[in-house]
């Protein structure tokens, strides 16, 4: 009889450890496609990424994409397809912010980098589903939303001071 009870004792401990952690959610957004409307300058554009993860009690974290000195061009912009912009692990009942940007990359000292545009996602776990809200910040309209073959993907028309952009973006949920 003791043997019955600790036996049943050590499963349920095992399924509430694996019933905790069922309800974590592992996300990625993902950049599936990024097309060149208008460069800002007349021989191309070098681009990359920032993302700005804000969690409520928690550092706001920065990541520019690809890593400096490295920059994508617009030249080239059309090849990227399922290029992984940010992933996280969100817990149950917990939220996050994720604001993404574009940026036009000067090296030169004097002449600063340019914000072409940005956009936000808030994700929240409420009891192991997903919720998503997405939005461009500062600006009164949102992306248009696509459904493609694997579910929702967010278009965003992105202007700068000279150059325009259209940038698709979805969530890969794990």
């Amino acid at each position: 009889m003791k043997n019955n009870l600790r036996g049943l004792l050590g499963l349920i401990m095992v399924m509430t450890v694996f019933i905790a952690h069922a309800q974590d959610l592992k996300i990625d957004v993902v950049l599936n496609h990024l097309k060149t409307i208008k460069t800002q300058e007349h021989d191309g554009d070098e681009l990359y990424f920032t993302t700005s993860e804000y969690q409520k009690n928690t550092s706001t974290v920065y990541k520019r994409i690809p890593k400096k000195p490295l920059y994508l061009t617009s030249k080239r912009a059309e090849e990227l397809a399922n290029f992984g912009l940010w992933s996280g692990v969100l817990k149950e009942g917990k939220a996050v912010t994720v604001i993404v940007a574009l940026n036009e990359y000067d090296p030169m000292l004097m002449d600063p980098d340019e914000l072409i545009g940005s956009m936000r996602v808030t994700f929240k776990n409420d009891k192991g589903t997903l919720k998503t809200k997405w939005s461009i910040p500062n600006r009164m309209d949102g992306p248009e939303v696509i459904t493609g073959q694997h579910g929702a993907i967010q278009k965003f028309d992105l202007v700068g001071p000279v150059g325009r952009y259209e940038v698709y973006l979805s969530v890969k949920k794990k």
